[in-house]
């Protein structure tokens, strides 16, 4: 009797299709992990800056509903000197002030 051969068919260019949809899954699920899209992230130098209070001795600032000091950071930022309308904040060579809801 004779052999039976099955043959295996392709459509052209089923592979480079095949490898666009795996390049498109890879890229979407870079951006999707790391594209910072969350509010943690401080961007453009605005700090979430809720409210001051502020005393002589111990002034302190309200930051996305945390109390911070001089000194304390949030998210990589520096407290540098809190105000009583303002707060001036650093990070890393940048400087900058911010006002209550600004």
């Amino acid at each position: 009797m004779g052999q039976y051969t099955e043959k295996h068919s392709r459509k052209p260019g089923s592979s480079s299709a095949l490898l666009w949809c795996l390049i498109v899954v890879v890229i979407g699920a870079g951006i999707y992990f790391f594209w910072p899209a969350n509010k943690n992230v401080i961007i453009m130098n605005q700090v979430p800056l809720k409210g001051i209070l502020y005393s002589d001795d111990n002034p302190s600032a309200v930051i996305d509903n945390e109390v911070l000091y001089e000194g304390d950071s949030f998210k990589g930022v520096k407290i540098v000197k809190i105000h009583k309308n303002k707060v001036e904040f650093e990070r890393g060579d940048k400087k900058w002030s911010q006002e209550v809801g600004k």
